[in-house]
């Protein structure tokens, strides 16, 4: 849910977190249930700073670049995997920050994204 250049880093942190939940409820539904549909929670954040050089650089430059220092990014998914044995749909929330500085009327807070997954 972030978007291209929202944040710049020179130092950060980051990491994701994924969890499989199984077929859960879809293994009472008869056709799905020969599928193997599965199930799954994720989490991904990330942390960072500039250093004082590189935000004499980049800040105040006629773009607008922010920095992680003061909250850290955080989003929150769900979604559906191994539909066709290829497909899998993420849901995604964005948790942290709460809100940007900048245009509030094209700031999302929630995300759909398809994927093709091959396994072997």
């Amino acid at each position: 849910m972030m978007y291209r250049y929202e944040y710049i880093s020179d130092l950060y942190a980051g990491a994701i977190i994924e969890h499989s939940l199984g077929s859960l409820f879809f293994k009472y539904i008869p056709y799905v249930k020969k599928m193997k549909v599965r199930t799954f929670y994720n989490i991904k954040g990330v942390y960072g700073d500039l250093s004082e050089a590189n935000q004499l650089l980049n800040f105040n430059k006629g773009y607008y670049f922010q920095s992680l220092a003061k909250s850290p990014y955080l989003e929150l998914g769900t979604g559906i995997e191994n539909i066709f044995k290829i497909l899998r749909v993420d849901f995604v929330w964005r948790l942290l920050p709460y809100r940007t500085p900048t245009n509030d009327a094209y700031y999302r807070r929630f995300g759909i994204f398809g994927s093709i997954k091959f396994a072997f």
